[in-house]
């Protein structure tokens, strides 16, 4: 199996976005807390052992450096909200070997549990499009490092679902432009604090049969994030007004002990669905833009095969991907959907996150299939509500 992203799609339609050339927004501390944790649907909220923290500091830090400095609390969010310069974490589960729940104040413990962690930036020079009314790139900035500290525990009642309270403080439009109220009224500070909150999916799969991510062993996880909610920037700029919204982007892996300040945003090495292996701290950075549309379903843009030489390459590129983890795809040698096989292994992960402004292009390589022989492939979207929508079928043949 090959597949590759060979560009992140982000293609905006501006229309109403009237931005001066080299005009340049100021973003100032940013800061994200965990909110409250829940099973799932018909689930018992919480988790097991659930606590959260505020620290340690240090925006390079491990979260399990605990040197600089960490206060914990059981099942109290607010304990997060003291220092926005440092890590934010929520964990649970009960380590191997351990009985109880450990004390509130047990970094050992606390070290030993798996959950969310983290670090904001401290300032960012957002530099829109020179020309918006055009389909374009935006300009991505990175809001902060994000880890999942993955460690081995036991829960009876696991963490399925969270939330991710975004600050981004002191927001201003530019030399050229004035902060206003959505009725068009300056703001008397000239700057606004935006606030988003995310729905944030943590897939922690059994390390047993098939596994769901592409994974070395045992099973990998994933940490999935939704749709957001949260106030929008109001800029004006002479007579016009741009009404947009922080739109996230996704992760790009990092090391524990590498920053996300200064990194280079790579579409080739972006997804919006962070996989994250067993038994080891994984970390990304994670990546935002400024936007003014809100996609409201999900598009396909196109879905083909294409024979090649002992090969058939089949290749699919979206337009959006409303809450949308990934893809699987399946092969017949007849029209007929019946008795078709699946392909991939392992379900081929979304590249972007779900409710994204945004798509990505995705591709397939069978290398299974015979010579002189005519297959059809159905390709088949899967969303975090477990509803799948297939696309196809399209029709190809090894070349020899």
């Amino acid at each position: 199996m090959k597949k590759t992203l060979s560009s992140i799609l982000i293609v905006i339609i501006m229309l109403s976005m009237v931005v001066i050339a080299g005009d340049s927004m100021t973003l100032g501390n940013i800061d994200s807390t965990w909110g409250s944790v829940d099973q799932g649907v018909g689930a018992s909220p919480g988790a097991t052992c659930l606590r959260y923290s505020d620290g340690p500091s240090g925006a390079n830090a491990s979260p399990n450096n605990f040197d600089g400095g960490i206060t914990m609390k059981t099942n109290d969010p607010s304990i997060q909200n003291g220092d926005n310069t440092n890590w934010n974490q929520v964990r649970y589960g009960r380590p191997s070997g351990e009985s109880g729940c450990g004390s509130d104040t047990s970094t050992y413990y606390f070290g030993r549990q798996s959950g969310l962690a983290f670090n904001g930036v401290d300032a960012v020079v957002y530099t829109p499009p020179e020309e918006p009314t055009d389909y374009g790139v935006l300009e991505e900035f990175v809001l902060g490092k994000m880890c999942h500290v993955n460690n081995p525990i036991s829960a009876n009642n696991a963490f399925e679902w969270t939330t991710a309270n975004l600050t981004i403080s002191d927001v201003d439009c530019g030399p050229n432009g004035i902060v206003v109220d959505k009725d068009g009224n300056p703001v008397p500070e000239g700057k606004v604090d935006l606030t988003y909150t995310f729905s944030v999916q943590l897939d922690e799969t059994t390390n047993s049969g098939t596994c769901r991510y592409p994974s070395v062993t045992p099973c990998a996880d994933a940490v999935i994030p939704g749709q957001a909610s949260g106030n929008n920037l109001y800029c004006q700029y002479e007579n016009n007004t741009v009404d947009s919204l922080v739109a996230f982007i996704g992760f790009t892996p990092v090391g524990l002990d590498d920053s996300c300040v200064g990194q280079t945003f790579n579409p080739d090495n972006t997804m919006g669905i962070f996989i994250s292996q067993e038994g080891s701290i994984n970390c990304a950075c994670v990546w935002a833009a400024i936007t003014n549309i809100t996609p409201s379903a999900v598009q396909m843009n196109y879905f083909e095969a294409e024979g090649g030489v002992e090969e058939i390459v089949i290749s699919w590129q979206t337009a959006f991907e409303t809450d949308n983890l990934g893809f699987n795809i399946y092969r017949s040698e007849s029209m007929l959907r019946e008795g078709a096989v699946q392909l991939n292994d392992a379900l081929i992960v979304s590249l972007v996150p779900p409710g994204s402004t945004y798509g990505a292009d995705y591709l397939f390589v069978d290398t299974t299939a015979k010579p002189y022989t005519t297959y059809f492939y159905w390709l088949e979207d899967f969303d975090v509500n477990g509803e799948v929508t297939s696309h196809g079928p399209v029709r190809a043949e090894w070349v020899d």
